[in-house]
């Protein structure tokens, strides 16, 4: 958000429309640092001019390009839990760490002279150093990977100060350097993930080893027979599966609760699939770093490596598709409270140490009582909005489009249009109107309401449709509805044609009218919108879609009150809309845009707005406002306003 750019030094955004516009007044950067991305030009030439597999993803390995990544494969690391392996981070980073401080290790091994010369160990990790400095610069330092060598840093200066064991003070080192560098990185969703995943890691691992009585098992194993090498063999590989699952599970566990904050998304196949993806990557990540190590020495053996290293990423691959496409590998959730998220933690750390000897019975409490606080808690989300009172309408921010949802009392949702954007593959379903019915806690709309069938109104439409629980489709009938169709017939959605025949419903106390178009009316596309009234009690609400003057023309003359407590501003506050006659006849106490900020078509009109003010009307806008959202008890009407946080 814009407190977020301040933070950064950033106070002005502008955008041009064509790149052409962009004129370059500063070369790359020298010295160093340009040493440093002439070094990384040549490895991206390396990677794009070899013959290897999945060269996107191997970049983005490498040298943190993931652009060009294809949207399939990112869905199948997205719904397997293993999207993280996709961005450098602190798992990359920590890769080439233990590969370099194993390869020095096993060379310092080779010469007694170092062995007694040298605390091997130490020296290994303080020359690990340079490979995990020089990762970072290769990956051109983003966010993530400075935090992670910021990490990786602490570690070994602990480690070299007699201090390695002390994980947790070390985590917490790490992530005081970081926040002294950069204050607002709490906020950021990279930091959060990262040190929740460590910090799970260290506090969780020997917890659930004490709960697997490993560590007794080890006693035993040391009290019985000296076993042979098959069995010496066996035993390694059990404890180092164990140590692989409740480590993934760990960091699974410790994650969830922000990933369904932020994403509203949990992988149910995440443990699974991350403990045969990750080893892998500790594969891939080395190959290419060795890779760029040889370049200045021989091209040849250096693109030779990129090979394995592709392989390694099309099994990776193979694996989270296999998992991603299991039936419910994945699950959409409502954004959990902070209060839900600090539950779920409280009960995680209660049942890690339900066996701490004078304090099991406390944490056998704090165990229940939190589930049973979450219960409550899911309990109450569900069942309130069936307890209300109130007509809520929140237009929903999309840019240069319009969405609104409806939330009418007693519990039913309508979703009136879409969004979407001309001239992108930019989907305002996924990425806008989604987020936000989840962060709403709603899974189900009883009524979705297609005002015509151009993009910026239905683009967004077949995403929500194809996700979400949707009873009823109604729209006018005129043009095609292409994808989104075949998705609602698929799904067993009933598709009505509503026009201004269609009898008045009932629905939870608001009376619903749709009052455009006519049938064979004659009318273009825009004025041949569906024109829906909710009325509830004293107030009511009119969606125009995108009429202009012909049909408002047509609605005054109908011989309908039009009058209204809150307009939709019909196609986006236009000139060619909003006439003189149609405003009088509704006389809106609130009228809200649905535009995007700097539109092409210089939307809403210097002129319409004149009208507005004229009119005594408050005005409202998405574009300064965010998603804005009217709420009544049928009397009253108040105002919240999502991006600046006030409430009227």
């Amino acid at each position: 958000g814009k407190w977020k750019l301040n933070s950064k030094g950033i106070f002005v955004t502008a955008r041009v429309l064509d790149a052409r516009h962009i004129e370059k007044l500063t070369d790359s950067p020298r010295g160093f640092f340009g040493l440093v991305e002439a070094f990384r030009s040549q490895v991206r030439t390396l990677i794009d001019n070899s013959g290897a597999m999945h060269k996107e993803p191997l970049k983005a390995l490498i040298i943190a390009e993931k652009g060009g990544i294809e949207k399939t494969i990112r869905e199948a690391y997205v719904k397997t839990g293993t999207a993280h392996i996709l961005a450098i981070s602190g798992l990359h980073v920590g890769m080439v760490a233990l590969f370099s401080y194993s390869i020095i290790i096993f060379l310092f091994k080779r010469s007694e002279r170092l062995i007694l010369l040298l605390n091997i160990k130490k020296t290994a990790a303080l020359l690990s150093l340079g490979p995990v400095i020089g990762y970072g610069l290769l990956a051109g330092f983003p966010v993530s990977a400075e935090r992670a060598v910021i990490m990786a840093v602490a570690g070994i200066v602990t480690l070299l100060l007699n201090r390695g064991r002390d994980y947790l003070n070390i985590l917490c080192l790490a992530g005081l350097a970081i926040l002294a560098i950069e204050p607002s990185a709490v906020w950021d969703i990279s930091f959060q993930l990262t040190f929740a995943a460590v910090g799970a890691i260290i506090y969780f691992v020997p917890k659930l080893t004490e709960l697997a009585n490993l560590q007794v098992k080890a006693e035993a194993d040391k009290t019985a027979d000296k076993p042979n090498l098959r069995q010496r063999a066996i035993k390694k590989f059990k404890r180092w599966f164990f140590l692989a699952c409740v480590t993934t599970l760990s960091a699974t566990l410790g994650t969830s609760p922000l990933i369904a904050y932020h994403f509203s998304r949990i992988s149910l196949t995440g443990a699974f699939a991350n403990l045969l993806v990750v080893p892998l990557a500790g594969v891939a990540v080395p190959l290419l770093m060795m890779s760029a190590v040889l370049m200045p020495l021989s091209n040849g053996l250096a693109g030779l490596l990129l090979f394995p290293a592709g392989w390694t990423f099309e099994l990776m691959t193979l694996i989270a598709r296999l998992f991603a496409a299991l039936p419910y590998s994945s699950a959409w959730v409502s954004r959990p409270t902070a209060f839900e998220i600090a539950l779920f933690y409280i009960f995680l750390f209660s049942v890690v140490n339900v066996r701490q000897g004078q304090y099991r019975r406390i944490w056998k409490s704090a165990a229940v009582a939190s589930l049973f606080a979450l219960a409550v808690s899911f309990g109450y989300w569900s069942l309130s909005p069936k307890w209300s009172k109130n007509l809520k309408v929140t237009f929903i921010s999309v840019g240069q489009g319009e969405s609104t949802l409806v939330e009418f009392p007693g519990g039913k949702t309508m979703l009136i249009d879409g969004g979407g954007l001309y001239g992108t593959e930019f989907d305002t379903g996924e990425r806008l109107v989604a987020p936000f019915l989840r962060y709403k806690k709603i899974s189900t709309i009883d009524y979705m309401v297609l005002s015509h069938a151009q993009r910026d109104h239905m683009a967004g439409l077949d995403y929500i449709a194809k996700n979400f629980n949707v009873k009823e489709f109604w729209w006018n009938g005129d043009g095609k509805l292409g994808r989104l169709e075949s998705t609602l017939k698929e799904n067993g959605t009933a598709i009505k044609h509503v026009d201004a025949l269609a009898k008045k419903i009932d629905i939870g106390g608001v009376e619903t009218e749709v009052l455009a178009p006519w049938p064979d009316s004659g009318f273009d596309q825009n004025n041949n919108c569906l024109v829906l009234r909710l009325s509830y009690k004293n107030n009511s609400f009119l969606f125009t879609g995108d009429i202009g003057e012909p049909m408002e023309t047509a609605l005054v003359n109908s011989g309908k009150s039009l009058k209204t407590t809150v307009l939709k501003a019909p196609h986006h506050a236009s000139r060619y809309s909003s006439s003189w006659p149609f405003l009088n006849a509704l006389r809106p106490s609130f009228i809200v845009a649905s535009v995007g900020r700097d539109n092409v078509f210089g939307f809403p009109h210097a002129d319409t707005l004149e009208k507005y003010s004229r009119l005594g009307a408050t005005v409202l806008r998405t574009d300064q406002h965010g998603a804005i959202e009217l709420s009544t008890d049928g009397i009253e009407v108040s105002v919240r306003q999502y991006l600046t946080e006030t409430r009227q």
